[in-house]
């Protein structure tokens, strides 16, 4: 006695007993199974390009705050000086030249040395970060003070030396401002290790231009 074999049934058979109008949702059922795996390859294609543009900008926080300091020493201590040129009275027409050079060379060294060392004070902000609040409020002022102390000193070197006082006392405290805003700031826009620089770019620029015209007195 032999063995049949199971054999599946073809469309064709399955299609043969259905009426047209089942043949014809049938066909309908096909073409929109079609059109949404159309539609879903397009959706997943434009999340991963819309991941891979938000890499493009993604900046860790040394980085971040490097630009911090780049910022800083240059727009509030433009700031500065320029207040002190046009608040001096009539003198010496030559004196202007000398003292606009004097203060371009303060300001260029204060935003490097603001940059260089804006890595360092990025490390510690990124070792921060994951503590409480209360705790990263109270340190932020301490690292910024001492962050801008630094950059300060060494722009205020460039002044006859005596400006290394002032532009330490300065510096120390637009320095602690200025992290301590910002620190607060990156934290809430943060994704994981980075912030998108469209983001922070005009933080950084906004706190140091509401600094500069606080004291250009605006």
């Amino acid at each position: 006695m032999g063995t049949s074999k199971f054999r599946e049934p073809k469309t064709s058979d399955l299609q043969s007993g259905l009426s047209d109008a089942d043949l014809d949702a049938l066909r309908r059922l096909e073409i929109l199974r079609v059109e949404n795996s159309k539609l879903e390859a397009d959706l997943n294609g434009s999340t991963s390009t819309a991941q891979q543009i938000d890499s493009e900008y993604g900046i860790d926080t040394e980085k971040a705050v490097a630009r911090l300091g780049l910022v800083t020493g240059l727009i509030p201590t433009t700031a500065i000086f320029t207040k002190a040129l046009l608040s001096r009275g009539d003198g010496d027409p030559g004196l202007p030249f000398l003292l606009t050079f004097i203060f371009v060379l303060a300001v260029t060294v204060t935003s490097i040395t603001g940059y260089w060392t804006g890595k360092v004070t990025g490390k510690v902000l990124k070792q921060r970060e994951p503590s409480s609040w209360p705790m990263m409020l109270i340190e932020l002022p301490f690292f910024g003070f001492v962050w801008g102390l630094v950059s300060g000193t060494a722009g205020g070197l460039m002044i006859m030396g005596i400006g290394a006082i002032f532009g330490g006392i300065i510096g120390a405290s637009v320095g602690a401002l200025v992290l301590t805003v910002f620190g607060v700031l990156h934290r809430l826009l943060k994704e994981g290790d980075e912030i998108d620089s469209r983001k922070a770019w005009p933080i950084t620029v906004g706190i140091n231009a509401v600094i500069a015209a606080l004291i250009l007195g605006l």
